[in-house]
């Protein structure tokens, strides 16, 4: 699905202890066993509440990508 808006900026993945605790931040915010939330409650959530997107801001959104390709051209 392609999107208007470029939301790249956020990381919306779980590999660190800060994504969890970010993921976390928004369940804790937004789970409701009767409702389902969707990507614009994050949004607007963040929108709200900003501090919750630095929650992991600092990892390097290509730090995989980066090792990956550090590994490659090591075998070749």
């Amino acid at each position: 699905m392609e999107q208007k808006q470029d939301y790249s900026y956020l990381r919306w993945t779980l590999d660190y202890e800060e994504d969890f605790q970010m993921t976390k931040k928004v369940y804790d915010y937004l789970y409701d066993d009767k409702h389902i939330f969707l990507q614009k409650d994050i949004l607007k959530l963040i929108e709200k509440y900003p501090e919750i997107k630095n929650i992991n801001s600092n990892i390097d959104h290509y730090e995989g990508i980066k090792k990956s390709a550090k590994e490659d051209s090591k075998s070749e």
